[in-house]
């Protein structure tokens, strides 16, 4: 007998295979394999996804120095976890667009604005929600540019180490942000609370963990954040400013500008 994968001999005992590690499976499959395989791989507290989950909050950074020193078994990969937000936030954002009733957004005591114009505006909005990702994305290399301006003087990281960082930081906020939003969905207002608490913990997180690779101490902590914002601020206007230009000029937010003029004449009407 010998492995499927590597070709290396097996004896009749073994239950993996020696050379490579790969699972001896000598049977036909079932549902309950294909169940228990599931269930080995992602409900067990031990795997990589739980243990990157639960580090990074621990000890963020471990998971980040140990990829950047070429650790690859114990955690997940950082494109591998910010696959997994990406993931999970397209189902966030499906969810939200399509099964949540709007109905609890309206101020039916808007006299100005009919229920029905700020019922369309706000699906209309929900565009945004859909480039979500997709601009988190985008603000990684700037966060990471900004943090290699801001630490000048300390090369302890080059500029794609701290793309790295930055990359695991921004899919466990944002993976943090959508497991906790998730079971709430359904209770609209209750989740834009979330969002701006997690608009808080987002610097902090920062923060933390720039502490923790840096070993600063307070006062540096302030001084760097405060160079942070001032070095951060040109770069996001012109980043969004970049962004929001290209989707104009697509015609992505057409719909959405076309209610928000209707709206303003309603209220100009009504005035």
């Amino acid at each position: 007998m010998a492995c499927k994968n590597c070709h290396h001999p097996l004896t009749d005992h073994d239950k993996f295979c020696p050379q490579c590690g790969a699972k001896v499976v000598l049977h036909r499959i079932t549902l309950g394999n294909i169940w228990s395989e599931f269930a080995e791989s992602f409900f067990n507290w031990d795997n990589k996804i739980f243990r990157t989950f639960k580090t990074l909050y621990a000890d963020p950074k471990e998971v980040v120095q140990s990829y950047i020193n070429g650790v690859r078994k114990r955690y997940l990969s950082p494109i591998s976890y910010f696959a997994i937000s990406v993931t999970i936030g397209g189902l966030y954002v499906f969810i939200f667009s399509n099964w949540i009733d709007t109905v609890s957004l309206v101020d039916e005591q808007d006299q100005a604005i009919p229920a029905q114009v700020q019922r369309e505006i706000i699906e209309a909005s929900m565009v945004f929600m859909d480039y979500q990702s997709f601009s988190n994305f985008l603000l990684i290399p700037i966060a990471a540019l900004v943090c290699f301006i801001v630490f000048y003087n300390d090369r302890r990281y080059n500029y794609s180490e701290l793309f790295v960082v930055f990359l695991y930081a921004f899919s466990h906020i944002n993976l943090s942000l959508y497991i906790v939003s998730m079971p709430l969905l359904f209770f609209p207002i209750v989740t834009q609370i979330i969002a701006g608490i997690f608009a808080i913990v987002y610097p902090i997180y920062f923060a933390v963990l720039l502490y923790q690779l840096y070993e600063l101490n307070l006062g540096q902590i302030v001084v760097k954040s405060l160079l942070s914002i001032l070095v951060g601020i040109p770069l996001l206007l012109l980043f969004y400013g970049i962004l929001f230009g290209s989707l104009f000029y697509l015609g992505v937010f057409d719909e959405f500008l076309e209610l928000v003029k209707k709206s303003a004449e309603l209220q100009k009407q009504a005035g």
